[in-house]
Order: structure tokens, then sequence, then C-alpha cells
């Protein structure tokens, strides 16, 4: 201890690309209360630095001191590291497989059931490349309504008002689904298959129900639309991949467009 009494400590800590971090804190720290950063050593050791100053009120002529905080994260970034490479290889084998079903329903299924399919399939994957990019944790909604409004033929023909919410990993690939058998439809049978036609959706809170959202697809300008006699595969996916989070969903069929309305928990 006596050894180091009394001398700078920068002889007495060196960080690698940081030969002024002390100088630099000090001046950082004129309009911030601290300054926090990372860095190596010289024995490849990684830390988290915070340095503050101590201010004494009632001495304010009085030399600064100095707090230095030294936090070996090397273990922790190191973990980090091995994680994000696991991630990235999880990413490329989900690829690679969403790629093997895709070339083998090209071969086996005919059409119009191959290019469905396909398509549902890479719906799909963009729902999980959102999710890898965020570590799987939490995509915004706005991920989700951007890529549908591409596919739908971009902001003219589709329009959505919402709160970029973070949305879970099941609600992300649930909505991500639902998203592409509605556009789907749409381009086919409904507002999208013409060219005055577009779609609006909106969200909000639920009234009386907390942390719930209302989420609202509303068809504009399209064919005049009537109540289908029998439930199609589409309806029964959106059911399916939403109802089973606990998601509420009504579909209604008024003359000017379709509209569906779907209530659900963005943390389910």
């Amino acid at each position: 201890m006596d050894e180091v009494i009394g001398r700078p400590v920068t002889e007495i800590v060196h960080f690698d690309g940081h030969p002024d971090w002390f100088e630099e804190g000090r001046r950082h720290c004129r309009d911030a209360p601290e300054m926090v950063f990372e860095a190596l050593d010289g024995n490849d050791r990684e830390y988290e630095v915070t340095l503050a100053p101590i201010r004494q009120a009632k001495r304010r002529q009085a030399k600064t001191d100095w707090s230095v905080v030294l936090r070996d994260i090397t273990e922790r970034k190191a973990v980090a590291r091995r994680l994000e490479v696991v991630v990235d290889e999880m990413r490329h084998r989900l690829k690679n497989t969403l790629g093997i079903v895709t070339g083998m329903a090209r071969q086996t299924l005919s059409e119009p059931d191959k290019s469905a399919f396909v398509d549902r399939l890479h719906a799909l994957s963009h729902a999980h490349d959102a999710l890898f990019r965020e570590n799987w944790e939490s995509v915004g909604l706005h991920e989700l309504l951007t890529f549908a409004q591409r596919a739908a033929g971009g902001p003219g023909r589709l329009r959505y008002d919402a709160p970029n919410v973070a949305l879970s990993s099941q609600r992300t690939m649930g909505l991500s689904m639902a998203f592409h058998e509605l556009v789907t439809n749409a381009l086919k049978y409904g507002a999208l298959s013409v060219p005055g036609g577009h779609v609006e959706i909106t969200c909000a809170p639920e009234p009386g129900d907390a942390g719930k959202l209302r989420l609202i697809w509303s068809e504009h300008g399209g064919p005049i639309v009537q109540e289908p006699t029998r439930i199609g595969f589409g309806t029964r996916m959106i059911r399916m991949v939403l109802g089973s989070d606990g998601a509420r969903i009504d579909f209604r069929f008024p003359p000017e467009g379709l509209r569906c309305e779907v209530r659900f928990d963005p943390q389910v």
C-alpha cells in the first residue's frame, strides 16, 4: 500500500487506448455527475471504470477528491461473446432449415398451395430475423407494421397509427403471421385488390383493461364485402396463432370492407 500512496492514479492504473483517462474524466465531469467507460488493462482484463468527483458543499474552494471504481467484467464480456456466437449459429441453422423446407415445398406442392406456403415461411422467417436482432427478447410493433406496409404496396396502401410497444417473442410471431394473412387476403379479395383501396390500422390501450391493447384492421375502398359462408384457412390461422396466447379476435364484414379487431397483451 505504501508504494502507491501519493502517486498519480494514472501511474498505478493503465488502460489500453485511454492513456489520459483521468484527465478525460475530469473534463467530462464538469458537465456530468460521472464518467463510465469500458477498457482493457495491460493484462487483457476488461474493466468497467466509473470516475466521479466527491463534492464537498461546505468547502467549495477546496481541492476536489475523486472516486474511481473498477469492476472486472472480463468473464461477463466473455460470456456475452460466447452467447452471441451461439445465437448467430442458431440463426443460421434456422434460416438453413427454413430454406430446406421452402425448397421441398417448391418441389412437392402444386400451385397455388406452393406460393401460399412459401409466402407464409417468408413471413415466419422475417419474424425470426427481427427477434434474433433483439436477442430474442422483444420486438417493436412498428417493425411488424412496416413489413406489412411494404408487402401491401407502401404507405399509400396501408396506413397505421400505433405506439411502438415492445412485443414478446410469442406475440411477435403471432402478429407477424396474422398481418401476413390479412395482407394476402386484402391483395386477393379485399381493399388492396383494386387501385383505390387502402387499409388502416390503429392500435391503442383497451379501455378498462390495464395492459391490454386493441388493434383494429379496417379496409376501405375495395369491393363490396359479403360475409363468407365458410371459415377460410387464413381466418383459422389468425385465430390459432393469436388465440392460443389469450388474444380475442373479432371479424366483421360490413359492406365497405373487412374489419378485424384484436385485443391482446403485448407481453404474453
